[in-house]
């Protein structure tokens, strides 16, 4: 923990108010749109459904964008594009409701969310392996699988698998605002990250700058 405080720069500190801010306003948005519906929360085209495929597509834009700055490096270039392209259908699953056709032939729903799920934790294994993560940048991705899990519990436990001991309301609302959070922690790690290779990309680009500057300053004197 102290490492990671550490390894905090007043940037990191700054971007971190931001996106706090950013996530606060867009989950109050999304509470806001639901509770002015006459539709449930759990109801697919509900507003927090709507709302949660936004913040897929922004998590994809953010996967795209590192992907762009790491062309430099092909096999993690292709890594984050490959991964924005998956997000990116998976927005398109939730804003259209594909995967829900899927209970005609397999008889339920559950299983392209155990495979997506999956998928994901593979994916953050596979991403710390060949890229340079951050403590917070993991961090945030290890707390939005841990979401995405709980998320997939509650889903389950619908009476399907088992049932979770909670009123109907109150479990289907939890299930739909985990999934929505894993969503949102998924974001801020790309949101992180992308933002920590920019500045150092700007201050690359300043020092060389200056390095030259120096150098025809040398030149001329």
């Amino acid at each position: 923990m102290r490492k990671l405080a550490a390894g905090f720069s007043r940037e990191d500190q700054w971007t971190a108010i931001i996106l706090a801010g950013f996530l606060a306003a867009f989950f109050m948005s999304a509470t806001v749109f639901q509770l002015r519906t006459d539709e449930v929360v759990w109801m697919e085209g509900s507003p927090l459904d709507i709302m949660h495929g936004s913040m897929l597509w922004a998590a994809s834009s953010m996967a795209l964008m590192i992907g762009v700055l790491r062309i430099g490096k092909p096999r993690i270039a292709t890594l984050w594009l490959m991964g924005s392209a998956v997000i990116g259908i998976v927005a398109l699953d939730e804003l259209f409701m594909i995967h829900e056709h899927s209970v005609k032939i397999t008889g339920d729903d559950d299983h392209p969310k155990m495979l997506l799920i999956a998928s994901a934790g593979i994916g953050i294994f596979v991403l710390n392996r060949i890229e340079t993560l951050r403590g917070v940048v993991l961090g945030l991705l290890v707390a939005g699988f841990l979401a995405h899990i709980l998320y997939l519990v509650m889903d389950m436990g619908d009476g399907d698998y088992f049932q979770v001991p909670l009123p109907n309301h109150v479990h289907r609302t939890a299930e739909e605002y985990l999934e929505l959070t894993a969503s949102a922690l998924y974001f801020s790690a790309f949101f992180f990250h992308a933002s920590s290779m920019v500045r150092k990309i700007v201050a690359l680009q300043t020092a060389d700058a200056a390095s030259r500057l120096e150098g025809a300053t040398a030149q001329t004197t």
